[in-house]
């Protein structure tokens, strides 16, 4: 028998101590994970368990984001902390079955990887397999059913997330103008959230569409802390957009507060930071 064989009879015969061996050996695990990205096996779920248990730092409540591309999620977050670009304390939050907690280990990576890129190579690599995972690879997507397809594994509470893949900054040119129409689109959905995730993504302080504005300006009383956060970080950097920073961060709801203040800080932008220190009663201009 090959190894493969073997290996397929051990998943077969549910032995998750055997299988846990197998995948402390390198040929082992390498033929494992060749296993659980197959598309349709029967043994995809016990290859990947085998794994788990082979690897007990790595949290296998990834597979609550998408059972079908759990592995692929989590390989890649693997890959990422194997490169130092990942704290690996994040990784267990990166698997609760609380949709906020997932969320609030995500963001950090976008602080550790240009743009958004952290969040779109999980993501391309759940929907397309490693070698779509790379700079070559994520160029390649070029059309709109690319781009839907990559959207189109994420679940529909994680939506507002997937929306702000549009901003990446690694696709190719007709991707990312396909991208601009289809986020022109989604100024429009009828779900607030990702309405506001595509104003976060798309408005620009010299963005002129009206319905980006007032998308945006949406955002910033919504009922979910990140969503308001990070559209106040945009609008920190537009000067014209102060009064209406200023007037959120004197309002009575205390959770509206908190959001200017942490999105302010988030912003980086000096004149921001002192108008909500109460440096001047006008940021100056840079």
């Amino acid at each position: 028998m090959t190894v493969r064989e073997q290996i397929l009879a051990a998943l077969r015969e549910g032995a998750l101590s055997a299988g846990r061996r197998i995948a402390q050996d390198p040929e082992g695990r390498a033929v494992l994970l060749e296993i659980a990205r197959e598309a349709g096996s029967a043994e995809r779920i016990a290859a990947a368990d085998a794994l788990l248990a082979a690897t007990p730092r790595l949290v296998w409540g990834c597979r609550c984001l998408c059972d079908e591309a759990g592995l692929s999620i989590a390989s890649a977050v693997e890959a990422l902390v194997c490169d130092g670009d990942v704290p690996p304390e994040i990784l267990p939050a990166l698997g609760d079955p609380c949709r906020a907690v997932r969320y609030n280990a995500v963001l950090p990576l976008q602080g550790r990887m240009r743009g958004h890129d952290a969040l779109v190579y999980l993501r391309a690599e759940a929907r397309y397999g490693p070698y779509k995972a790379t700079d070559i690879g994520l160029e390649a997507l070029t059309t709109a059913e690319d781009l839907r397809a990559l959207l189109g594994v994420m679940a529909p509470e994680d939506l507002p997330v997937a929306v702000m893949f549009l901003d990446c900054a690694r696709w190719s040119d007709p991707l990312r103008q396909e991208a601009s129409r289809l986020l022109g689109e989604l100024l429009h959905h009828p779900d607030w959230r990702v309405r506001a995730a595509a104003a976060i993504t798309c408005w620009r302080p010299d963005t002129e569409d009206p319905a980006a504005r007032a998308a945006i300006l949406d955002a910033i009383r919504v009922p979910e802390l990140w969503i308001q956060a990070m559209a106040v970080a945009r609008l920190a950097e537009d000067p014209a957009s102060y009064p209406v920073l200023r007037a959120a961060s004197r309002d009575p709801d205390s959770a509206l507060r908190n959001a200017v203040s942490a999105g302010i800080h988030f912003s980086g932008v000096r004149e921001a930071i002192e108008l909500l220190e109460g440096a001047g009663d006008e940021p100056r201009s840079s």
